[in-house]
């Protein structure tokens, strides 16, 4: 499995339950049918600017909060995995490479925006919803204006 597919599960794993280890996350992948080694996903954590942080008494991997870093990490992925992006009233569809979706969503989530209101994502396809039309024209205005 290519590296497009891989980072975003790597996302997804790191957001919906405490890994401790690279072991432990290359684990996690092999049940999910993903082969790596930990060199691999040694790269990949640098890449995606995953960091530990403590978690009671255990650290835990976790994604960067910082803005500075998502925008980063947006702009990468946007130039990364977008194929197209299309408007219709209050809703944009960004069509992305398989299974790279819903990491560009908790992206676009992390962006302090007042026009959207949030994302829906699926494997390949992520829907932003803005407050109404002129709302997704400004949004969108703004995506392609910096990433």
């Amino acid at each position: 499995m290519d590296k497009m597919q891989r980072q975003p599960k790597i996302c997804e794993l790191i957001q919906s339950q405490p890994i401790h280890s690279q072991n432990e996350l290359v684990q996690k992948l092999e049940q999910e049918g993903i082969h790596a080694t930990q060199a691999t996903i040694s790269r990949d954590l640098q890449e995606l600017h995953v960091s530990k942080i403590i978690d009671g008494n255990t650290y835990r991997y976790a994604l960067s909060p910082s803005k500075t870093d998502t925008q980063c990490r947006l702009a990468h992925c946007m130039h990364m995995w977008l194929k197209t992006m299309v408007t219709a009233d209050n809703l944009i569809v960004l069509k992305t490479d398989p299974g790279c979706a819903h990491v560009l969503g908790v992206l676009l989530d992390q962006l302090d925006d007042r026009d959207k209101i949030g994302t829906v994502c699926g494997n390949d396809t992520c829907l932003v919803i803005c407050r109404n039309g002129k709302a997704a024209g400004h949004f969108l205005n703004r995506i392609l204006e910096k990433y």
